[in-house]
């Protein structure tokens, strides 16, 4: 949306670098590939395995294992995300999220839950539940149940599943939209063995490039209402 609002106000030679700690694009790589690569590719120029190493915030300038930007109009840089200093007393993983059970999403303390960005939920390798608000709504929803289920002296249901959904604005006019649903049960490692129970993804899919259209564009906002008015109504 940087990049297409610099090229909207002629801002010639202006650009986006975006450098990516990862190997390559992890979400919607087929949308963010043409986006980077064909609709913005005189303005952006995309950097993976970039490592950050370094940052002066006062000369805007940051030091990766990709290379060096000095002197940059703007710099955001996004930590590593982890859950709040809240959460520390109830136990985190090596990446500093809260281990959940998947049926209730109470943690190591059985009467306390977590939900959302906080939480990492057992799943099959490569298939992490991700860390959306979609996906935040969707717990929610599994977490109420079974703490009622509790209270009333029943057991937490095992017939569940988990949705997330998610668009992305390519341009002021244009989106792309990835989807996938999560069913428990059986999850598997890289190999294909079962390791255990929790949330096994069943992807809907991203959209393909002839689909990051105006179509997607408006039914992000669809989305977007029914998400809010569900989540805060």
């Amino acid at each position: 949306m940087v990049a297409d609002y610099l090229k909207a106000k002629r801002r010639t030679g202006a650009k986006v670098i975006v450098l990516d700690a990862n190997p390559s694009i992890q979400a919607e790589p087929e949308a963010f590939g043409q986006a980077f690569s064909v609709t913005h590719r005189s303005v952006i120029q995309y950097v993976p395995n970039a490592q950050v190493q370094s940052i002066d915030s006062a000369s805007r300038s940051i030091v990766t294992s990709a290379g060096t930007i000095s002197n940059a109009t703007v710099l955001n840089y996004i930590p590593n995300q982890r859950a709040g200093a809240i959460a520390a007393a109830l136990g985190v993983n090596s990446t500093g999220f809260v281990p959940v059970n998947p049926l209730t999403y109470a943690t190591a303390i059985p009467t306390i839950h977590v939900i959302g960005d906080s939480c990492v939920v057992p799943a099959s390798d490569g298939k992490a539940v991700p860390k959306s608000g979609h996906m935040a709504n969707s717990e929610a929803k599994v977490c109420a149940d079974a703490i009622l289920r509790a209270l009333n002296g029943e057991v937490a249901d095992q017939n569940i599943a988990t949705s997330s959904a998610c668009y992305s604005p390519i341009t002021a006019r244009t989106a792309s939209w990835l989807s996938a649903n999560f069913i428990y049960g059986d999850i598997y490692d890289a190999n294909g063995a079962v390791k255990g129970k929790g949330m096994h993804r069943l992807d809907i899919g991203e959209a393909p490039r002839q689909r990051v259209n105006n179509d997607s564009y408006h039914e992000m906002f669809t989305w977007a209402d029914s998400l809010f008015a569900d989540s805060f109504v």
